[in-house]
């Protein structure tokens, strides 16, 4: 099944049309430059209030009760929902792209009064999906996605036009040809990366493998492959995990089209040992190739952990190549079997039944099956798995990563607390949130962490937007980079050390802070009718995976929950501090008592 799957995906991207170039250099991967854009900063209340001035300014005479009451709740979802995208990370700023796509705008028939009313401007968003939107603010998004997709500048121009006012005629290219291939060039190749972070894993392996036809040399779109094996592997380890159905991942293969759902047929197809030999065969490769790689090395280590669960031994591995089949027409002796001359195809398939073993797998590890560090690793490997499965007649619950443990003394002098965050919902049947009112908490929840750290033995920093100022591009890519880390990490399997798609640069932003240790905390708070508004909220802050685990041990007549996870992020060892549900409004002192009680167990004193 391996090879079968390695040559399905070779077939499958051979015919694909894109221009082939061995000698291709490969583009970089794009993000956020120069000064921090002061509306990604600004508090979404502050801008909510400057929109409803205007409006009173304008408009609001105008119109009667019922449509003043639907513009100001338009006006406040609007603004709160486009600063978080502002502000996630995903839409970049003074990036190579952005200036191209603004610099095409530019060249259309835009009116000097909506230049001056509402300043078009554009940013890109890091998104495989081909769209792009215009907002009452007067941003235009533009997704990755699309910029890939288009086939002209005249294309991209259109849409554009469609979102500011019209095309008048037809423009051509306004910038040249190739400069609009550069521009396309680089969006295609933000693609596979894209897609390993939001957890598409086989549209990552197949863009991967049609960049890799142009730039067959590139490294990193290798060892993305790996990567994507492996999180495919540990995406399946949480569904089973979860009591979920493997083959449930993959309900959604039917409905697709192209060559892409021929990737995710082959997943949905393949038993969980073979996807996990085919995924270490590809990582402990890759890992040979660049041994210096921590992220690699550590997600070896994890999938023969996995190995290990499903084989006693190495001995079902062979360590000789595969016999060939003698397809041939060679010389026969007459044979007689049953009375019966065999035919000729007869004699070929008795003299080759008994080299052929049809498990493809059996033959992954051929070429360093006998190697020292390969067998350590899986003896190792090994080891772990007999623990595990000795401690089974433990508590489940108690066995997880996310136990919650108050008597704990970590003996950690410094962490960084990452954008901490409070969401306040509404009780009522939209269980919606309280803009405004979140904000403020959140406000008040910051300062409350830089006051009680300054009473504890604890260096703490606090790394969030409100923190940060224009020139504070580093801290800010680092938030969408941890961000990301975070969301991986709640969704990969709670046994075992987990490496995150994007662990090279989270161990470099370790180095930067001078500790392994960040804590991710907030609070969800809502009104009564509490059990549908506090599942709405814990989808809010955490991934499906996680939040059901949360959401099936809660007690559900409490309205506040608060959150508190530290993680190791070089190893991804996590530990759940804090995981309470109380009773009513959680106020400024016993939010100062859950933080010092935080701070006090990770704390050497």
């Amino acid at each position: 099944m391996i090879n079968n799957f390695i040559k399905l995906l070779s077939l499958l991207f051979f015919s694909i049309g894109f221009t082939l170039c061995c000698s291709a250099q490969s583009p970089k991967i794009i993000s956020s430059q120069g000064t921090i854009p002061q509306e990604f900063l600004t508090p979404s209340s502050i801008k909510y209030k400057q929109t409803i001035e205007e409006y009173e300014r304008n408009q609001r005479n105008k119109d009667d009760f019922k449509t003043k009451k639907g513009k100001e709740e338009f006006y406040l979802a609007s603004n709160f929902n486009i600063d978080d995208l502002l502000q996630s990370g995903y839409a970049l700023f003074n990036d190579e792209l952005g200036k191209y796509a603004n610099e095409v705008m530019n060249q259309l028939p835009i009116s000097d009064e909506l230049k001056k009313r509402k300043n078009p401007r554009i940013y890109i968003v890091n998104s495989n999906d081909v769209n792009a939107f215009a907002t009452d603010q007067g941003i235009i998004f533009v997704t990755l996605g699309l910029l890939a997709n288009v086939e002209t500048e005249a294309q991209l121009a259109f849409i554009l036009a469609h979102e500011i006012s019209h095309i008048e005629e037809d423009h051509g290219f306004l910038l040249g040809e190739d400069r609009f291939k550069e521009i396309q060039k680089i969006a295609r190749y933000q693609l596979p990366f894209l897609c390993l972070d939001n957890g598409d894993n086989g549209r990552a392996i197949y863009n991967a493998y049609i960049l890799l036809k142009k730039y067959p040399d590139d490294q990193a779109l290798k060892k993305l492959i790996a990567k994507a094996l492996y999180m495919e592997v540990k995406r399946q380890r949480t569904a089973d995990e979860n009591s979920e159905s493997r083959l449930s991942l993959y309900n959604h293969v039917n409905k697709m089209e192209g060559a892409i759902q021929r990737v995710e047929y082959i997943f949905k197809k393949m038993k969980a040992r073979e996807l996990t030999v085919l995924a270490l065969k590809r990582n402990y490769e890759a890992w040979l190739d660049d041994p210096e790689d921590e992220q690699l090395n550590m997600a070896v280590h994890s999938l023969m952990v996995d190995l290990a669960t499903h084989y006693d031994n190495l001995d079902k591995f062979s360590n000789k190549p595969r016999p060939k089949v003698d397809d041939s027409k060679p010389e026969l002796k007459e044979e007689i079997e049953d009375g019966k001359e065999l035919t000729r195809e007869e004699k070929i398939k008795k003299a080759n039944s008994n080299e052929v073993v049809d498990d493809s797998r059996l033959f992954a590890f051929v070429d360093y099956l006998d190697d020292e560090d390969f067998q350590n690793r899986f003896n190792k490997a090994k080891e772990i798995v007999t623990a595990r499965e000795e401690d089974e007649g433990k508590s489940r619950r108690n066995n997880t990563y996310y136990m919650v443990n108050n008597s704990v003394s970590l003996d950690i002098d410094k962490i960084v607390v990452v954008n901490p965050e409070y969401v306040k919902l509404k009780s009522n049947k939209d269980r919606s949130v309280q803009y405004i009112q979140s904000e403020e908490k959140q406000a008040e929840f910051r300062n409350e962490i830089v006051e009680v750290s300054k009473m504890s033995n604890l260096d703490v920093k606090l790394l969030g937007l409100g923190e940060l100022s224009g020139t504070d591009l580093e801290s800010f890519n680092n938030l969408n980079e941890l961000d990301t880390y975070f969301q991986q990490q709640l969704e990969l399997p709670s046994q075992g050390l987990h490496p995150s798609t994007n662990q090279t640069k989270i161990n470099d932003i370790a180095e930067s802070y001078g500790t392994d240790y960040f804590l991710w905390t907030g609070l969800i708070s809502v009104g009564r009718n509490k059990i549908k508004p506090l599942a709405v909220g814990l989808g809010v802050v955490f991934p499906p995976a996680f939040a059901s685990r949360i959401f099936d041990k809660v007690v559900y007549n409490d309205d506040t929950f608060f959150y508190a996870i530290l993680f190791d992020v070089k190893n991804g060892k996590r530990r759940a501090l804090k995981l309470d549900f109380i009773d009513g409004s959680l106020t400024n002192p016993f939010m100062k008592a859950h933080l010092y009680d935080v701070f006090n167990q990770i704390s050497s004193n």
